[in-house]
């Protein structure tokens, strides 16, 4: 029997308990923002995100980490590990966005304050404060356009780069933390198109679709060096059985063209939808919907 088909479902713990964790503190912040009252009239639109989205994103998550496809894109096929990195960093950030727009609780005034502003208070709660105020003030950087194309991209490059490449899939913590970064920054890339909250809120539609066209653009780059590189680049796929007639070569570009090709239909589908929304607004939301504080149709 082939390698590939004795590849089950993992099942590892610690993804497990990841996902599980990631429900569990959904379930808490949707209850504490419908305490705060935000919940009735959305962070970002006239209706909270449905905890479908959520659930649908965490179980891409499984799916990308705990199916086949993460055996088999780690010993055997750089194409399938490729899907794994797209489900990760392209299709599920946006999902878990969606459904905690208008669920979270309103930012207390004070976090939005400079730095360091006077705490008004002592102790611990300065230092809480303190980094309450930090961490606010570097999510607003990290969210804004430009550094959120850099710093996405800039991760995904990185992480394929072959040494940083390799190390990942010698060393199982350093591979799980690729994941969680790739994860982390595409939380942040699709942050402009579907923040959660107000006081962040999502570019205009027309902003919106510039982003998603710069941000596919930046990825040319690493999917150039791998779609038409000339010699293999990942020596790990070299002794693996070979599969569908592929070479090393072959998977490598093919690799590539998988990464384009699902990077381009999902940025796709979201400018296709910031383009409707725009189209159909009144005439003053098409000015802007930053400015105004936030898009007013929360539809995904």
């Amino acid at each position: 029997m082939p390698a590939w088909l004795r590849m089950g479902w993992t099942w590892e713990p610690s993804v497990l308990a990841g996902v599980a964790l990631a429900a569990a503190l959904y379930a808490w912040l949707g209850r504490v923002g419908a305490a705060a009252g935000r919940a009735d009239g959305g962070s970002a639109g006239k209706r909270p995100g449905h905890p479908a989205w959520v659930a649908l994103g965490l179980a891409v998550i499984l799916v990308a980490l705990e199916s086949p496809i993460d055996r088999i894109g780690e010993d055997l096929l750089f194409w399938v590990h490729m899907v794994q990195h797209m489900l990760l960093a392209v299709v599920a950030p946006p999902l878990l966005l969606m459904g905690l727009r208008g669920r979270l609780p309103r930012v207390p005034a004070w976090v939005t304050e400079p730095v360091l502003a006077p705490p008004r208070v002592s102790g611990r709660a300065r230092v809480a404060r303190f980094a309450a105020r930090a961490s606010w003030h570097a999510l607003r950087f990290l969210t804004q356009p430009v550094a959120a194309v850099l710093l996405f991209n800039g991760a995904f490059t990185a992480d394929h780069v072959p040494a940083v490449y390799q190390l990942g899939l010698e060393n199982e913590t350093i591979h799980a933390v690729e994941h969680l970064v790739l994860m982390f920054f595409g939380v942040l890339a699709w942050w402009p198109v579907f923040s959660p909250l107000p006081e962040l809120p999502p570019l205009a539609y027309p902003a919106q679709m510039a982003y998603l066209f710069a941000n596919g653009l930046a990825m040319t780059p690493i999917f150039a060096g791998i779609t038409f590189g000339t010699q293999p680049l990942y020596p790990v796929y070299l002794p693996a059985e070979r599969l569908f007639g592929l070479t090393p070569l072959q998977d490598q570009q093919l690799g590539g063209s998988v990464m384009k090709a699902f990077a381009g239909l999902v940025y796709f589908a979201a400018f296709f939808r910031a383009f409707v929304l725009w189209f159909n607004a009144p005439r003053d939301e098409q000015q802007g919907v930053r400015a105004s504080g936030g898009a007013e149709d929360c539809t995904p």
